[in-house]
């Protein structure tokens, strides 16, 4: 199975989770990384969430929660906004 890891703010409170994947177009892919990330969301009671691929990008709403399918190089680029 995979596993997201959490993404910590500057002062160590969790800021969200993570999940990679170099695509999820495969329908057996996308529901197995759906179910991990949504499933490590209600466990670690986390709003935030993102699938980082290759070069896909949307955003998913399913079982209440929203997260952010994003390509790597967005992710970075949006992480040197963080402190």
């Amino acid at each position: 199975g995979t596993t997201p890891c959490m993404m910590e703010e500057f002062q160590g409170k969790i800021e969200g989770l993570i999940q990679e994947s170099q695509t999820i177009e495969n329908p057996d892919t996308r529901n197995r990384e759906i179910r991990a990330i949504l499933q490590a969301m209600e466990e670690t009671v986390q709003q935030k969430g993102w699938i980082i691929t290759y070069e896909q990008e949307e955003t998913i709403e399913q079982s209440g929660k929203v997260f952010r399918v994003m390509p790597a190089y967005k992710f970075v680029e949006a992480m040197d906004s963080f402190p």
